[in-house]
């Protein structure tokens, strides 16, 4: 359905936009990326119901942080302080132009990868955003 696709891609320009430090190389809806692209922001839709008149939309993301470093630590430092950037900027989507109602992001957790790349292991932040959204966001 192109609802939720034009929210998620309002989202991924949206956080293009906010300045991450270190700056994330890539946000995407699609998990592929090459280990170049770390550190990354993927956004995944888990679940979308709609109201029985069809004018409201609740969607449950979630956003993964991902980062590769040498040391487990170090890349867990870095996730951990971008997973908070992203937590904070999405405090914040009332800048998103009128096109999510409202928004909840839940808790964050904290995973590695059982893979390695050329920089090392890859550590994850993971957080449960639930939105909610007019079934047409372009004219909300």
């Amino acid at each position: 359905m192109p609802v939720i696709n034009t929210v998620i891609e309002r989202i991924v320009s949206w956080l293009e936009q906010c300045g991450f430090d270190p700056p994330v190389r890539e946000i995407t809806t699609v998990g592929l990326v090459p280990p170049a692209a770390y550190p990354q922001v993927l956004v995944t839709v888990e679940v979308e119901s709609f109201s029985n008149d069809g004018t409201a939309v609740t969607a449950e993301l979630r956003l993964q942080v991902s980062h590769a470093a040498g040391r487990p630590a170090n890349a867990l430092a870095t996730v951990r302080d971008l997973a908070h950037q992203l937590r904070r900027s999405l405090n914040l989507s009332h800048r998103l132009g009128g096109a999510v109602r409202q928004l909840a992001v839940g808790e964050i957790s904290f995973g590695r990868r059982d893979r390695t790349v050329d920089g090392g292991v890859v550590v994850t932040a993971e957080l449960g955003v639930t939105l909610s959204y007019g079934a047409d966001p372009l004219t909300d």
